[in-house]
């Protein structure tokens, strides 16, 4: 980019050369191709729900439709057949349960 003085003391006005801008706004945009074409994903959009103007989060929605509306099995390995599976299998109670199970006890030995 090249910024030329006047030489007016008074105005001391700069003046910038837009052909220079436009070329390094055109690099920038190559640029961020180019590493989109690297890593052989494209960016998600959001598509199956109103939320647009949020990040993309999975199966075309944002992240509160698909926790709502984007999960379709249940649960199998908890007593809980009926509800959602949340994560290893388990609804979303027994899994948070059995998780602070775990870090209880962890914290319990390290302090042996």
């Amino acid at each position: 980019m090249k910024i030329s003085d006047n030489g007016d003391n008074e105005s001391d006005s700069l003046k910038i050369d837009m052909d220079s801008v436009k070329d390094s706004n055109h690099l920038e945009q190559s640029n961020m191709q180019t590493s989109v074409a690297k890593s052989g994903r494209k960016p998600g959009t959001i598509t199956n729900c109103p939320h647009t103007h949020l990040k993309h989060f999975a199966k075309g929605m944002c992240n509160h439709c698909y926790h709502r509306f984007g999960r379709d099995g249940n649960a199998t390995k908890c007593g809980h057949k009926d509800r959602r599976n949340y994560a290893k299998g388990m609804c979303q109670n027994c899994y948070i349960n059995t998780y602070n199970k775990i870090k209880r006890l962890a914290k319990k030995e390290k302090k042996l």
